[in-house]
């Protein structure tokens, strides 16, 4: 079964652009954006989605009796963009759409719906992160930054020999490593509001050095991504010059 759904994958997609959101109206709209800007982002032709760009910035005009100034139109058309690029550089091997999403409030967390043509999940999102828990994100960072080291290293030596991955594993590390570039997005920003409430700068220096560290592992990531895929172009040639017996 496979771990990574389009409903957590969307969920960890949304996440770094709730946290620290104070409003919850302000929440739901743009758990909204990212859903039309995920959806949009499946078609591959630019035309198209700059016309439903177009679409549905008049039927967000429509929803309101004021006319937006055209500063604020073409933000809301750039934010759209932006997103649309993020969801293919994140998850270009994800093609399932999000049929509805609703975002409600709890005590200390907002509860996701998310429903796709494969079925609903509902995700738990932690809005507010608590500063008392940075050791423990720190302790998690130091998993990430050993593992995708050492995967790098293993990933370039193993493409090194044809075929030494199956498909099933090419695509299950290609998953991991694409969420896991999502999650840093996610950490980066606790980090860097934590250590803007700081208020000494021994915490605030400590907390520099580890979004060093996520730059560090973000390289690495895409390090892992970028071997994957030279290795199978290195596999799909060394097959191609076989002879057929």
């Amino acid at each position: 079964m496979n771990k990574h759904t389009a409903a957590s994958c969307f969920s960890t997609f949304l996440l770094p652009h709730l946290l620290f959101v104070p409003g919850f109206d302000e929440r739901q709209k743009i758990a909204g954006v990212c859903c039309l800007a995920w959806n949009i982002s499946f078609f591959p032709d630019a035309k198209q989605r700059e016309d439903l760009v177009e679409s549905n910035w008049k039927t967000i005009i429509a929803d309101n009796d004021e006319v937006a100034p055209p500063e604020i139109e073409e933000g809301c058309k750039q934010e759209l963009r932006m997103l649309m690029a993020k969801k293919d550089d994140l998850f270009p091997w994800l093609v399932t759409r999000i049929r509805r999403i609703d975002l409600r409030k709890s005590d200390r967390y907002d509860i996701l719906y998310i429903e796709t043509d494969n079925g609903a999940e509902e995700k738990e999102i932690v809005i507010f992160p608590d500063p008392r828990g940075l050791s423990l994100i720190l302790d998690v960072l130091r998993g990430i930054q050993k593992n995708t080291a050492e995967q790098l290293a293993l990933v370039k030596k193993a493409w090194q020999t044809p075929a030494v991955f199956d498909g099933f594993a090419v695509d299950e590390i290609i998953q991991d490593y694409s969420v896991q570039l999502c999650d840093l997005l996610g950490y980066r920003r606790t980090l860097i509001v934590w250590r803007e409430s700081q208020p000494t700068h021994g915490v605030k220096n400590v907390i520099s050095y580890w979004l060093g560290v996520l730059d560090e592992i973000e390289a690495n990531t895409k390090a892992v991504l970028s071997a994957i895929e030279i290795g199978k172009e290195k596999a799909s040639k060394h097959y191609a010059s076989r002879p057929i017996v």
